[in-house]
């Protein structure tokens, strides 16, 4: 293809041209070649999307040195149909080994991008709608009214309150509603809400909201709104308590036949309840959801639009208060019509009164009793040419008694009798013919388009006979113009190329007959044509050598240069037991008069020069050649030694006789110079005394043009010089088959990539052959190699070879081995292999492959139910303030293993079950512990523990927490208790008032040591801040703590340790910490 994309708009774009180009090594061929184009890949759909009326593609042979263009039309199709853009992928494909898709350009893409102008419209399923309050929901729905969806759209329903009130009667809000690729209006066209009905349990008048449906912005250019019917009403019905009455409708449907029944008496019935007063109900007339609407005044009368039941005491006078609705004929064809009529409270005041929700509908199918209307073909027969009109419209007649139709109706088209064939004399887009509603009165012209085709194929005409049927019992077609009759003739181009299978012929006297043949050599028939052969004498008599004449060959329907080619004549052969010399007569080809317009017979091979050759006598010597069949392969061998030998009779003196070449063939004929060259045109056999040598040869040299071609034939015959010499009939020419040498067999990898689950357990690797030769007689070895990250053995096994059998192989012929993927259960990452394939022994096997194809490469995900168990070692630890200030804690992976590093985040949290405070009882811990695949299974962290003085335990809780799928936390929690018994904290405040906060007295022996312990803690000197010390603003001096603790004061800012000093320096020290932002020094 010329290049790899196109982009086309449905509706926009009727048609695009896809074109390419043909090249070959040497620039020229010398046969027909074809390929043929296909659908490989796409969303886009064949005769719905697309259609390419030929797929198939014909290189002329001999064509220009260079490259040669070629282009083909594909027709867009505008289906009307809401959907995404589409993608065509089309591939250039071949049977035949000589063409090739170019590598980098036989696929070609086709974006089909969506009409912008399709649509669907949707809205309410009703415009009216009541529920109980006792129901827990109210189903809602949206509708497709027209338009047919490939994708999903969606819209949206907004809920308004009128009197009803949103979260105490209902739960509103705005939903959205997907319409999914196959809904349309002609079926499956719903998508509901289920609107929540919330029960006050107060007693209250009926309540009303309104829910109206919207597009999306997203969605807005293809879905249109109704605006009839884009909001519905919903009324909340108060639940039935004894003092309300409830009415109803008497039925619930009512079907009369229009012209048959004048009028309908629908009736409203008191099913609970008596009344205490006259109450009047409304009637509202209701879209149909069922069918076509009837109209009002056009195919019926509404009597009255109220109701009334009358009170009395007894509650028996009127209670079944009813109304007439007149049915209208109006002698119109149309479907049958529907009238739904709604019951609806007609006082706001009548809040004693409850419709039955089931009855409160009732409706009257009106069957339509009118004559349907009646179509037909304008024309029986038009006359059209494949190669002048490529489409032709076919139009007819509509027409009813009243000249209108209220229902869209329609007909199908269908093909009976016919010659002509679909996609490839013909395209009929579509076969269904739709008359809508309300046409113009007095009748209809309508018209249907037709693709006419031209296959340049050699036929009679041909016959496309449609005829219009129908299902409806609305529509009669016209039995008199129920059929068209459209001629396609044929094109005057069309043609065939016949001339004569040889030149040259010799044949014996002694044989009855010589067989004369003609093939065709350009065309593919569809009918029969004849041809003529005339002979013509030059030494052979008419009637006397031969029987001559006048002979028709006729070429029938079917034959073609690539199928059955030949037609023959028998020219019987006389022996006139006459001693002479070989006699010749000329056979002439030409067309017939009948045909001469669609047959071609090219001047250079017309005629056949045929030599009857004389029976040889006794005193005549009989040469014949000694082998009549060579093969060789082009290349291989520089030459053919073809021989005559002496069969009969002996030499007197030296003997001449002739070798000329006859293009005789079946097949493909071997150009001299090109692709042999005969050193000699005759072949003399020398006299001696003896007769020894009775054999003469020359040779033929074979030469290698490396151009692809078939198995060319090159076929020399044997005629004598004088005539004492006799060529044996059965001996007189002998054939060289030159096999093609410039093909190998090759093959490429299937596929670039395969993605696959370490569980697969067995992948097959496959290998397609791209090119082929009936040359090789003999399996093919590949060898494998594999490398990349997984590892050979522990994560994969491949074989080391694997044996391909070429002997019978096509093009486009598999051929696999299969790889294991092991699935270790061990956590790794996501792995790969690339696998490559060369040749066993290049040396001796013809076999190659592509060398940008060579490779493939697997990757392995990994198993998503590989795991490991981590956790923390203990779920408790315990720690005394006054004896540790750090503690270990450690977490362990307790279960699986690891080929990749796993990392769990360890750190402290503050919770309202714990009572230790950051910065004041420990230091805030956050750290991330990993786990390589080394074998340790065991990392701690560092918890520091600041000294405190409480007599009340303390507690910190350590989490981990990790965002690795394949890491399972076992003990994701523990608990450090710190135990402050046995300590004694002393707190300088800035008064320098020493206070014992807390003695812990454990055994009564200790009681001396303590207060010896007391005494010398009060006889220190008081530490204070002095007044000269600066302080920043951003800290005062609540802020700051001095802590006395054996023999070292400590400084705590906020929760964060910033200063130490030994209470033996006397000396300041200055303290700069980042996270102390704003204090320039402290000083003790």
């Amino acid at each position: 293809f010329d290049e790899p994309m196109l982009q086309v708009t449905e509706g926009i774009n009727m048609s695009i041209f896809v074109c390419g180009f043909v090249r070959s090594q040497t620039g020229i061929w010398k046969m027909n070649l074809s390929a043929a184009i296909i659908q490989t890949d796409g969303a886009a759909k064949d005769m719905e999307d697309y259609i390419i009326p030929n797929y198939k593609i014909t290189f002329w042979s001999w064509r220009t040195p260079g490259s040669t263009r070629w282009c083909v039309t594909v027709l867009i199709i505008d289906d009307d149909i809401v959907e995404n853009s589409e993608q065509l992928t089309l591939k250039l494909v071949s049977t035949n080994p000589l063409v090739t898709g170019a590598l980098n350009s036989s696929l070609i893409t086709v974006n089909i991008t969506e009409d912008p102008t399709d649509y669907v419209e949707i809205e309410m399923q009703y415009s009216f709608l009541s529920v109980s309050e006792s129901n827990s929901t109210a189903k809602v729905c949206a509708v497709i009214n027209s338009g047919v969806l490939e994708k999903s759209v969606a819209v949206v329903m907004v809920t308004y309150p009128i009197t009803a009130i949103e979260g105490r009667d209902y739960i509103g809000g705005v939903f959205t509603l997907v319409f999914t690729p196959g809904q349309s209006s002609n079926g499956n066209n719903l998508q509901c809400i289920d609107l929540i009905i919330i029960d006050d349990h107060e007693f209250e008048l009926d309540e009303r909201l309104s829910v109206t449906l919207n597009s999306t912005p997203e969605f807005a250019s293809v879905v249109r709104i109704s605006l009839i019917k884009r909001e519905l009403l919903l009324l909340i019905l108060e639940i039935t308590t004894t003092n309300i009455i409830q009415i109803g409708m008497e039925k619930t449907l009512y079907q009369e036949v229009e012209g048959e029944t004048p009028f309908v008496t629908i009736c409203a019935l008191l099913y609970q309840g008596a009344l205490a007063r006259d109450l009047t109900v409304m009637l509202m007339v209701l879209n149909s959801t069922v069918g076509d609407t009837a109209i009002p005044g056009h195919d019926y009368i509404l009597g009255s639009q109220t109701l009334t039941f009358m009170y009395d005491e007894s509650n028996n006078i009127n209670s079944t208060p009813c109304v007439n609705v007149t049915l209208l004929d109006d002698d119109i064809p149309e479907n049958h019509l529907y009238v739904t009529i709604g019951l609806l409270v007609a006082s706001i005041d009548s809040s004693d009164v409850l419709i039955v929700p089931g009855k409160n509908l009732t409706t009257i199918l009106i069957l339509d009793d009118d004559h349907g209307v009646l179509v037909g073909f304008n024309e029986r027969v038009i006359q059209v040419n494949e190669a002048v009109n490529h489409s032709i419209n076919i139009c007819g007649y509509l027409t009813s008694l009243m000249g209108i139709w209220k229902s869209n109706l329609s007909s199908i088209l269908v093909v009976t009798n016919s010659t002509a064939k679909e996609l490839e004399d013909y395209i009929l887009p579509t076969s269904t013919i739709l008359f809508p509603a309300w046409s113009i009165s007095g009748g209809t012209i309508w018209c249907q388009s037709i693709d006419i085709l031209n296959d340049t194929i050699v036929e009679d005409s041909q016959l496309l006979i449609l005829q219009l049927v129908s299902t409806n019992p609305l529509v009669e077609v016209d039995g008199n113009y129920s059929t068209i009759t459209i001629n396609i003739t044929e094109d005057s181009n069309d043609y065939i190329e016949v001339q004569m299978q040889c030149t040259l012929l010799s044949v014996s006297e002694e044989n009855a007959t010589a067989t004369v043949c003609a093939m065709i050599t350009v065309g593919v028939l569809e009918k029969s044509v004849s041809v003529v052969l005339q002979t013509h004498s030059i030494t052979a008599i008419d009637g006397k050598d031969y029987i001559g004449g006048l002979f028709t060959l006729t070429f029938t329907s079917g034959q073609s240069l690539s199928d059955n080619s030949f037609q023959c004549l028998s020219l019987i052969v006389l022996n006139d037991n006459t001693f002479e010399n070989n006699e010749t007569l000329l056979i002439t080809l030409n067309s017939t008069q009948q045909d001469a317009g669609i047959v071609r017979i090219p001047h250079a091979r017309n005629e056949l020069l045929l030599t009857i050759i004389e029976y040889p006598s006794s005193d005549i010597v009989e040469i014949g050649m000694v082998q009549d069949y060579y093969e060789v392969v082009e290349g291989q061998k520089p030459f053919v030694t073809i021989c005559a030998a002496l069969y009969h009779g002996k030499l007197g003196f030296d003997v001449v006789v002739l070798l000329k070449i006859l293009n005789c063939s079946l097949g493909d004929a071997a150009i001299p110079g090109r692709n042999y060259i005969l050193h000699s045109e005759m072949i003399i056999f020398i006299y001696d005394a003896l007769n020894s040598i009775n054999t003469s040869c020359v040779n033929v040299t074979i030469l290698d043009d490396s151009i692809p071609e078939n198995t060319l034939y090159v076929t020399i015959g044997l005629f004598e010089e004088s005539s004492n010499v006799f060529i044996i009939p059965a001996r007189n020419q002998t054939k060289i088959a030159i096999l093609d040498s410039d093909t190998d067999f090759v093959i490429s990898m299937q596929y670039r990539q395969y993605l696959v689950d370490e569980t697969i357990g067995i992948v097959p690797i496959c290998v397609v052959a791209v090119d082929t030769s009936p040359f090789i007689r003999k399996n093919v070895t590949f060898t494998i190699t594999a490398n990349g990250t997984a590892t050979a053995g522990s994560d994969y096994i491949v074989p080391d070879s694997f044996i391909v059998d070429s002997t019978n192989a096509m093009i486009g012929d598999i051929f696999c081995f299969n790889v294991t993927i092991i699935d270790d259960e061990a956590v790794g990452n996501d792995l790969y292999f690339s696998i490559s394939l060369a040749v066993h022994d290049s040396n001796t096997t013809r076999a190659r492959i592509l060398p940008y194809n060579s490779t493939t490469e697997v990757k392995i995900t990994e198993d998503t139910t590989d795991y490991v168990n981590i956790g923390f070692e203990q779920a408790q630890y315990i720690i005394y303030s006054w004896i540790n200030s750090t503690l270990k804690i450690c977490v362990q992976l307790t279960e699986g293993s690891l080929e990749r590093d796993v990392t769990v985040k360890a750190g402290t949290e503050k919770t309202s079950n714990t009572t230790a405070i950051p910065g004041e009882n420990y230091l805030p811990l956050q750290e991330n512990i990993t786990f390589t695949p080394n074998g340790v299974t065991s990392s701690c962290i560092i918890l520091t523990i600041l000294t405190y003085h409480s007599s009340s335990e303390k507690t910190v809780a350590l989490f981990l927490i990790t965002e690795d799928r394949a890491v399972h936390l076992t003990h994701s929690t523990t608990i450090v208790k710190i135990d402050s018994q046995s300590n004694v904290s002393i707190l300088l405040t800035p008064r320098g008032t020493v206070i014992i906060i807390t003695i812990s007295v454990i055994l009564l022996p200790l009681c001396c040591l303590f207060c010896a312990i007391c005494w010398i803690l009060m006889r220190k000197k008081k530490g204070k801040l002095r007044k000269s010390d600066k302080v920043h603003p951003a800290v005062t001096k609540h802020d700051l703590e001095l802590v006395s603790e054996h023999d070292r004061m400590t400084v705590i800012f906020g929760n964060r340790l910033i200063a130490t000093q030994m209470k033996n320096d006397r000396a300041a020290k200055s303290v700069n910490d980042s996270s102390t932002s704003g204090v320039e020094s402290l000083h003790f």
